[in-house]
């Protein structure tokens, strides 16, 4: 039995849930690995941590403790697996953390970590094809989708769709609703039977006619979603280096809600309402808003698309190869 121990910059958080904390049960049964999750900015990691383990599990480090730490590893004999989800070498200048990101210093932390590393992970093809075109080598990076646990199948219901139409995320998405303001607001005043509501962030700069919801814990919020019942998820994107390599997880939340998703082009999913600017973004809502699409069969597609490609229980099969392939 192999034996791996999992670094999380915060273990609790969202990005934990679907990279690292979250995938670890189902992932230390498919593999036959015992995995221990660790907080490393409330834990001293060192050798006599180290040398207990075969596999050392990195999630989105890019700094230069981050570095040094994974050095450390290499140095102590052992294998190093780095995950990354979003791509970090392109950070957007509107993205409240440009600025952390777009250091040199950070930049070349990066780089180095992909490059001392015996595996990478990373959610979309798009971060792979990023470190390409950055100059990294990409023979050991892996494309692990996001996926939904096989868990919450348990406790999901479709239930009856009320008139609501809802955008999920954080302060991290400012620009990306500014962009789209004008549609966004020209669809609220055309569909008033309608109810647009925003959950995790308050757009104070979009139409008044539109309600907030608060952001909840991880597995609340599945819950949470449910009840809510919309009928449509929408994910305006502005569409540029880093928006590009975004993974689909308000699809896999939206379709497990049982709400179709409108959703950029590029996006690598079956079901999904595709746009590919704002005044496609437009179209297509309207579509949608209009009752010119047939949901029950949008929906089957996005579903059956989720149970084949999308279980936690069959992406963490990509994993398993992974973990073989530096064991």
């Amino acid at each position: 039995m192999k034996k791996i121990l999992f670094i999380c910059q915060n273990p609790t958080e969202a990005n934990a849930y679907y990279r690292s904390s979250g995938i670890s049960h189902s992932l230390s049964k498919i593999s036959g690995s015992e995995i221990t999750i660790i907080n490393w900015t409330q834990n001293v990691i060192d050798w006599s941590v180290i040398l207990q383990y075969d596999i050392i599990f990195f999630q989105r480090p890019f700094t230069r403790e981050a570095l040094t730490l994974c050095s450390y590893v290499k140095a102590c004999g052992k294998s190093l697996w780095v995950d990354y989800d979003d791509n970090l070498l392109n950070v957007s200048p509107e993205n409240k953390y440009f600025m952390l990101y777009s250091k040199q210093e950070t930049r070349d932390s990066i780089k180095k970590m992909v490059t001392m590393s015996d595996a990478v992970s990373v959610s979309t093809l798009g971060i792979k094809q990023a470190f390409e075109y950055n100059g990294l080598s990409v023979n050991n990076v892996f494309v692990i989708p996001n996926a939904i646990d096989d868990a919450l199948l348990k406790s999901r219901k479709v239930w009856t769709r009320n008139n609501r139409v809802l955008w999920r995320g954080s302060d991290s998405h400012i620009f990306n609703l500014w962009l789209y303001g004008k549609e966004i607001n020209e669809l609220i005043d055309k569909h008033p039977d309608f109810e647009f509501d925003f959950m995790g962030y308050y757009p104070w700069f979009l139409s008044e006619k539109k309600g907030y919801i608060e952001p909840a814990d991880t597995i609340y919020y599945f819950h949470k979603i449910q009840t809510i019942a919309p009928k449509i998820v929408h994910a305006p994107i502005s569409f540029d280096a880093f928006n590009s390599c975004r993974s689909e997880i308000a699809f896999i939340e939206a379709t497990y809600a049982g709400a179709v998703t409108v959703c950029p082009f590029h996006w690598d999913i079956q079901g999904g309402i595709k746009y590919t600017d704002p005044s496609s973004y437009f179209e297509r809502m309207d579509e949608c808003l209009s009752g010119n699409l047939d949901f029950e069969k949008q929906l089957k597609i996005s579903w059956e698309y989720v149970l084949d490609c999308r279980l936690l229980s069959k992406v963490n099969e990509k994993r398993k190869l992974l973990i073989k392939s530096i064991a």
